[in-house]
């Protein structure tokens, strides 16, 4: 699930990217009325000199080396503990046949990282974002 997930958004605008060699919104500019601006990086691309025939293949290379990287850490952890991995079989099964039901463990814990990320992520007082 994990891995089409990444693919359904990172597909799209990486095999836009990658059919288009680069050139911005090629597929979604008949659709904008008065177009968008092109971001900075395809200028500095172009005003480097950079190849960008090597860029779209590292581009490539780095994003399949990703999905070979999330499967092979979902087989390792598959293969390294097969009694879970036989107890989510088996969960995934019989899910029609459970209640849902919450533990009975406290969510102090929980509550308290997700309140000190909300302070750790909120905007500073007078600050514009």
């Amino acid at each position: 699930m994990f891995v089409g997930l990444l693919l359904l958004i990172y597909g799209p605008a990486f095999l836009s990217f990658t059919l288009s060699s680069g050139e911005y919104a090629l597929l979604i500019r008949p659709f904008i009325a008065g177009g968008m601006p092109a971001p900075s990086i395809i200028p500095a691309i172009h005003a480097k000199g950079l190849d960008l025939n090597a860029i779209i293949t590292a581009m490539n290379f780095s994003v399949a080396l990703m999905y070979v990287g999330v499967v092979a850490g979902i087989e390792i952890v598959n293969r390294s503990a097969p009694l879970r991995t036989t107890m989510l079989a088996s969960a995934v099964e019989g899910w029609r046949d459970q209640t849902i039901a919450d533990d009975v463990r406290s969510h102090s814990i929980l509550l308290i990282v997700m309140s000190l990320l909300l302070l750790l992520t909120a905007p500073a007082p007078g600050r514009r974002t």
